[in-house]
């Protein structure tokens, strides 16, 4: 994990704490080796649309965009974890504030508030199915290949903020949620209590179609 010293001038000490709490996160969650299997299959993809002369490119945009809608989602994950570790709403939101656009010459112009309105405007957008339609070109720009690995900032803002007021977020703070077993195992089995948390169903798929993928490919490289 690297900080660059233009993070350190833009932070307060709280605010690094959750930035790194937000790294730390996606490691506890794994999602650093689901992240490298995504991009092997994003390269094993560009090779195999070479062999079937483009004919694989209607299965592999489905693929690439699972894995970026998945790779937006880890982002909210992390930043739950942030705030699990932080406990406190209020530097997770300002560190995400000041990354998103902000600077040391004026931070003392920012105001969390506002931004805070700026989510919720945003989110309002969803009202209209045509807005809908245009994020999803925003994240995904398919005529290039260009997709983002990252929601944007004040949608972020307006997850964390919808978690934070939640039961879930209440019962965890609580200390009503799943041990660690003696092996560092957790307990995820359908008949464990409401609060467990299930086998992530997306990524789940998402290693199927990978080691489908991969079948389809040695079954090319060894068709003469």
């Amino acid at each position: 994990m690297v900080l660059n010293t233009g993070l350190l001038d833009l932070l307060s000490e709280q605010e690094l704490r959750s930035v790194i709490a937000h790294e730390l996160g996606h490691l506890k969650c794994g999602h650093t080796t689901l992240t490298q299997m995504g991009i092997w299959v994003s390269l094993a993809l560009s090779g195999l649309a070479e062999m079937t002369f483009g004919l694989s490119s209607l299965i592999s945009t489905g693929l690439l965009l699972a894995f970026y809608e998945w790779s937006r989602k880890a982002e909210l994950s992390a930043d739950r974890a942030a705030l699990l570790v932080m406990d406190d709403l209020n530097p997770v939101l300002h560190s995400m504030m000041r990354l998103a656009g902000g600077s040391s010459k004026y931070a003392h112009e920012i105001s969390l508030d506002e931004f805070a309105r700026q989510s919720d405007r945003y989110q309002a957008l969803d009202q209209d199915g045509l807005n809908q339609a245009y994020k999803f070109m925003l994240y995904n720009n398919l005529s290039e290949g260009i997709f983002l690995t990252h929601p944007f900032t004040v949608e972020r803002v307006h997850h964390l903020q919808a978690w934070a007021k939640s039961q879930e977020f209440q019962q965890i703070r609580q200390h009503h949620y799943p041990r660690a077993g003696a092996e560092g195992s957790v307990d995820v089995s359908p008949k464990a209590t409401p609060n467990s948390t299930a086998p992530n169903p997306e990524a789940e798929a998402l290693r199927r179609q990978i080691e489908e993928l991969q079948q389809e490919i040695d079954r090319i490289k060894k068709t003469p």
